[in-house]
């Protein structure tokens, strides 16, 4: 007998762009986007309902400035949700014109004991075709207490985050890169840097030492990170010109695709 879902609905009066849920404080994570057009005399929205509600800054000084200059009817917030009640614990607002693109959770090999929120961001400039700048930020979350901890400014929009042999691994514009924790000087360090130049690296998965990322134009590629060498291993590739919209790994040597065209 097929068993019928029991849904339960929660109005939160702006758009979610990512969730994900830390189990060790039993919460979801939640990526908002706000907008004035949301804005009703019925509803607050979620990232304003809130216990703690703090703004993300920065000390990167390029994104200081041009986000300074920005003003902004719209924004994005990273929000804390009880994961029974469904109670706003914590809500992080961003900069003016800061886009929240990827988030995970993970726990690095540096600091096996706590689990870190990562978020990454880029900025959203009106006379930019593409974004060129962005970051990511590490937050911990403890006792209904959301702290920022290190940000690491970026070239790029950070479009997917996983964690990957206790270190970070993020798809960032055409490149594919993984940073590991510095928890002495609370720090991401690159490790790693794709040697091949894509276009847009919008989906990645990965599977044991196996990485498979999906590229706007140029499909799908399979890479191994060699640990001793600290690089990237091309391991194989589609060359067809393909739009990936979506990949997912079957076992090690089959792996689904969806395209555009």
């Amino acid at each position: 007998d097929i068993q019928k879902l029991h849904v339960r609905s929660l109005g939160l009066g702006e758009a979610v762009q990512r969730i994900d849920y830390l189990d060790e404080e039993k919460i979801y994570i939640i990526l908002t986007h706000y907008m004035d057009t949301y804005k009703n005399d019925s509803s607050v929205p979620i990232s304003q309902q809130a216990y703690q509600r703090i703004d993300c800054t920065t000390t990167i000084e390029k994104i200081k400035d041009v986000t300074q200059q920005q003003f902004d009817d719209m924004f994005d917030s990273i929000v804390i949700l009880d994961q029974h009640t469904h109670e706003a614990h914590a809500s992080v607002r961003l900069l003016n014109s800061e886009a929240a693109t990827s988030l995970c959770v993970i726990t690095f090999t540096e600091d096996p004991t706590m689990p870190y929120i990562a978020v990454g961001t880029t900025i959203v400039l009106d006379d930019e075709d593409t974004p060129r700048s962005g970051r990511i930020v590490l937050f911990r979350y403890m006792n209904g207490q959301m702290t920022m901890i290190a940000e690491k400014e970026v070239n790029g929009p950070p479009f997917r985050m996983l964690p990957f042999q206790g270190k970070l691994l993020v798809a960032i514009g055409n490149s594919v890169r993984l940073y590991k924790f510095s928890l002495e000087n609370h720090e991401l360090i690159q490790l790693a840097k794709t040697s091949v130049d894509y276009v847009e690296c919008l989906q990645l998965k990965v599977k044991d030492d196996f990485i498979l990322f999906g590229d706007l134009m140029k499909s799908l590629t399979v890479l191994r990170y060699n640990a001793d060498e600290k690089k990237f291993e091309n391991i194989a590739n589609d060359p067809r010109p393909q739009w990936t919209k979506a990949c997912e790994f079957i076992d090690d040597d089959t792996f689904l695709c969806a395209e555009d065209g």
